[in-house]
């Protein structure tokens, strides 16, 4: 029996290696810079007053590897974190969620309600 455990360990070591890590926290790749452009479009386009937006890079700005689709959309990553949404009555923070098709292509921004 002994044999046999030992025979497993490296299947377990594969399974461990092979299994996705934890999101990456502070994320500050090119899907950043995506998700902040194509949500400040859809501020301006929705919300009367919208001057900027700007993503609070910190601990929670967090990208998790997807890969499926939504629908018929293809997703590969979901970003989600803290922003800034400056408008004519002042700055505000949100939590916010951004779907991306790949790194420059944003499909979808939501303004998480508190």
């Amino acid at each position: 029996m002994a044999h046999r455990s030992f025979r497993s360990w490296p299947a377990a070591l594969a399974a461990l290696v092979f299994v996705p890590g934890p999101a990456l926290a502070g994320y500050d790749g090119p899907g950043a810079e995506t998700c902040r452009a194509f949500g400040a479009a859809a501020l301006a386009r929705d919300e009367r007053g919208f001057k900027a937006l700007a993503l609070v890079n910190d601990d929670d700005l967090v990208i998790d590897r997807y890969t499926e689709r939504v629908g018929s959309q293809f997703v590969s990553s979901v970003l989600t974190g803290r922003a800034a949404v400056t408008a004519a009555d002042g700055t505000r923070t949100i939590r916010f969620l951004c779907l991306l098709a790949d790194d420059r292509h944003a499909v979808f921004f939501y303004e998480l309600p508190h």
